[in-house]
């Protein structure tokens, strides 16, 4: 996806537009925002003045998200962003209907976008794999819409099938909702319909809903606003914002039980698909010729999916929650993080170690307190070694997405955190990831330079890594090309603070993971002593954290 489009996919969670979750939609007010008090945000490049979203489930799982939206545009910027609306859904369980998209002008006259003008387009993913086709968003190039404009948007989305069936044939569904906008929104509304005799349920610590019954539904009522100007004046400090990880979603709900149901509805529809083929059990065999340890053998399987199946990112919930078969993946040579722990599964599973799928969010932060999917957006593997009454069993965490990082390297962001662990046999259990990396973490610089009379210094910088640095660096170096090392060099000295001229920058493998990341590079610079800094440093550092390749999806 390019910046453009993530940059417009962002602001439509403003509006709320990617929809999701039978019965007949509930009747949506007409357009009745109160223009003046929007206008008291003239500064603001856009207002939300009206937001009412209503969820509709039926004993079945089926249901519909329906939403109105009224958004007054006050820049030039909104009103390029806004012209295109994206609708993300899943052809194979989704359908949208568009009611209306309405522009209304400062003069009175309505200008209607029709239903008939959306483009159906395959999603970005869909074009790099194809075998998630039915990954699909509906593009509608809004008519007539400009600064000073306000733009009326009301349609649903119709989920045809349940989020899942778990054992056993009952139907499950799950959401999670976020009221506080990143925009000005004067009157926000949220409803959730659940069946009345149906177990469900519904986490909101932030704010207190309304809770109404009939004979046959439970409704839960939230209505809220956002007064907080994002425009500052000028010198005004801006407030940090709070890390995904530091909060829960202000709402979120669930009908499964607990996690052990979770757990068994996901090894319902992956299990099967890591079982080994024939086919899959020669490979496997052929990978670990000559390993002489267990831990060799788990290794060399760990490294042949990472680097040698192409990674491509889907979040969970578009496309499919069910991997596709380790033989598919393997002929295909590519796959999401569910597609690539099956592979893996698959291989260890027919050298007779105990592969389990682990579910985690990347950025997510855990609820125990709510069972549901969505405190996951990301799925690793666990292997079980030394299983024996001699050696009790040590589990592992491996995750194949990372492509280059070394053997059982977590990422910081999935590192610490809770996660479903779910067996092949028995119940799904809830456990801590790794809090730090498999190996003591240093960065080792080495530098030789000579500095002359004039102030130009010139060196030679030498550089070993076995740290979160170290996972940045093998990502980089593995997703680019050798001619844009030049750069990719140029710009890892100028991030420690070294601005001069990068020459000769010799990276080792990123694929060599068995061994920290060496590499080294020529350096120039003019008036270096105006700089403040001491040439000819020689230092050994053990970061906290530096970073890793940004994962989450599942």
């Amino acid at each position: 996806m390019n910046p453009r489009s993530r940059v417009v996919l962002a602001l439509l969670c403003v509006l709320a537009l990617p929809l999701r979750a039978q019965t007949a939609a509930p009747v949506l007010p007409a357009k009745t925002a109160p223009l003046g008090k929007a206008a008291a945000f003239a500064s603001e490049p856009l207002v939300v003045e009206q937001m009412h979203t209503a969820y509709t489930y039926a004993a079945d799982g089926t249901g519909q998200k329906a939403i109105h939206a009224i958004t007054r545009i006050q820049s030039e910027a909104a009103a390029r962003q806004y012209s295109v609306l994206y609708v993300p859904y899943a052809a194979g369980n989704e359908e949208v209907e568009t009611r209306h998209i309405l522009v209304h002008k400062a003069d009175g006259t309505v200008v209607e976008t029709p239903a008939t003008d959306a483009q159906d387009m395959p999603s970005e993913v869909t074009r790099l794999a194809p075998v998630y086709s039915d990954l699909r968003q509906k593009q509608y190039p809004i008519r007539s819409l400009g600064v000073g404009d306000t733009l009326e948007y009301e349609g649903v989305i119709r989920m045809t099938k349940a989020q899942a069936i778990a054992p056993g044939g009952v139907a499950q569904f799950w959401g999670t909702e976020t009221l506080t906008a990143s925009a000005v929104s004067l009157d926000t509304t949220l409803e959730i319909h659940l069946p009345r005799d149906g177990a469900v349920i519904v986490r909101s610590p932030r704010y207190k809903p309304e809770i109404t019954d009939s004979p046959t539904e439970r409704t839960f009522r939230w209505h809220t606003s956002q007064l907080q100007p994002t425009v500052l004046p000028p010198g005004a400090p801006k407030p940090p914002d709070p890390p995904a990880t530091d909060r829960l979603p202000d709402i979120g709900w669930t009908s499964f039980p607990d996690w052990a149901a979770v757990g068994a509805w996901y090894r319902s529809i992956a299990v099967e698909r890591a079982a080994p083929t024939p086919a899959l059990k020669a490979r496997a065999d052929a990978i670990i010729q000559g390993a002489a340890t267990d831990e060799e053998k788990v290794r060399r399987m760990y490294a042949f999916v990472s680097t040698n199946i192409r990674y491509i990112g889907v979040a969970f919930g578009l496309g499919r929650y069910q991997p596709h078969p380790a033989s598919e993946v393997l002929a295909n040579q590519y796959g999401d993080c569910k597609d690539k722990h099956t592979l893996l599964a698959a291989l260890l599973t027919a050298e007779d170690f105990d592969a389990e799928p682990v579910l985690i969010g990347n950025e997510i932060k855990f609820d125990r307190e709510l069972p549901a999917p969505s405190s996951f957006n990301h799925l690793i593997t666990a292997v079980t070694l030394g299983d024996s009454p001699a050696h009790p069993g040590k589990r592992v965490f491996l995750d194949s997405t990372e492509e280059v990082a070394p053997y059982a390297a977590l990422s910081p962001t999935l590192r610490d955190k809770e996660a479903l662990v779910v067996p092949v046999n028995g119940p799904a259990v809830v456990v801590q990831t790794p809090a730090t990396l498999p190996f003591p973490a240093f960065d080792h610089w080495e530098a030789h330079a000579t500095l002359d009379k004039e102030g130009k210094l010139k060196g030679h910088f030498d550089v070993t890594s076995r740290s979160d640095l170290e996972l940045l660096l093998r990502w980089s170096l593995h997703q680019t090309t050798a001619s844009e090392w030049p750069q990719l060099g140029q710009n890892l000295s100028s991030g420690f603070g070294y601005g001069g001229t990068v020459t000769n920058f010799a990276p080792g493998s990123a694929e060599q993971t068995d061994a920290p990341l060496h590499y080294a590079y020529d350096y120039e610079r003019d008036s270096y002593g105006e700089a403040g800094q001491a040439p000819g440093r020689r230092r050994s550092v053990s970061p906290g954290s530096s970073g890793s390749a940004p994962r989450g999806e599942l």
